[in-house]
């Protein structure tokens, strides 16, 4: 929405909320808040979500209202929760069992439930659909459809998450694609398979009809349909950084984290 949003805690001891201008870093505006420090901060259009294990607050990106708020039930933790165009999903960690409860963006009323296996959970996206993957079963990844349906149960112990990557899918037409820090898998959710997999130390962007990612050498471009090679593009000098997030701008190829930008033509 054109800006960037962000919180702070002042010498006086209270937090702030506020939103800059992405162009010019001019103040759009701010609020008093009362968050915990350790909040996450993730947003989607119209929608920053502040979210802790105990709780969530959901703010407006073009304006200072409070839109609502979540508690999880007794003796439950927030494990992860993640903003879309579905809602927000909030994967919650019980003594009992796990449950993905999918939250209104604009009212925070709840639209569905659904199952998930004991433990932490990484909602991996819920763009189109909700896809999860537990954190505590090696290979177990649930996805269910914008209406909650399940779609894909998914144990696949080949399915190994790198140490502290920050695994991420995004779905494109049939196919769940998702990084999980050293390969990039699709998976079929019309069939609930796995499609294919090719080593990827970068997250994914699409490229004409395929997937670009950085698979530790060169650039390759993959038919999304069978993860075939389409296209190899060399790097000159020093190579991406891992885990980046992959864009095309124009003929420039970026790949960005928190700590390094990188650009390639």
């Amino acid at each position: 929405d054109g800006v960037v949003v962000a919180v702070f805690r002042t010498e006086a001891g209270c937090d702030e909320a506020l939103a800059l201008d992405a162009g010019t870093g001019r103040r759009q505006w701010y609020r008093s808040v009362n968050f915990s420090a350790e909040i996450t901060l993730r947003s989607t259009n119209q929608l920053t979500v502040a979210s802790t294990p105990t709780g969530i607050a959901v703010l407006g990106t073009t304006s200072n209202g409070l839109r609502w708020r979540y508690r999880p039930p007794a003796d439950c933790r927030i494990s992860d929760s993640l903003p879309g165009d579905v809602g927000v999903a909030v994967a919650l960690d019980c003594p009992s069992s796990a449950q993905l409860v999918l939250l209104d963006g604009f009212s925070g009323k709840e639209r569905w439930t659904g199952d998930l296996p004991a433990g932490a959970a990484r909602i991996l996206t819920a763009d189109g659909a909700v896809g999860v993957l537990a954190l505590e079963l090696s290979g177990a990844l649930e996805i269910f459809d914008r209406d909650g349906a399940p779609l894909v149960s998914l144990r696949e112990e080949s399915i190994a998450i790198e140490d502290e990557a920050q695994p991420t899918a995004q779905l494109v037409g049939e196919r769940l694609a998702v990084f999980t820090g050293s390969t990039l898998f699709a998976v079929n959710v019309q069939t609930d398979g796995i499609d294919w997999v090719v080593p990827a130390v970068t997250r994914p962007t699409l490229l004409g009809s395929g997937l670009l990612v950085f698979d530790g050498t060169d650039f390759v471009q993959h038919e999304l349909a069978t993860g075939a090679e389409l296209r190899r593009i060399p790097v000159s000098g020093s190579a991406p950084p891992p885990g980046g997030r992959l864009d095309r701008i124009g003929s420039a190829i970026v790949v960005s984290t928190p700590e390094r930008v990188a650009v390639y033509r």
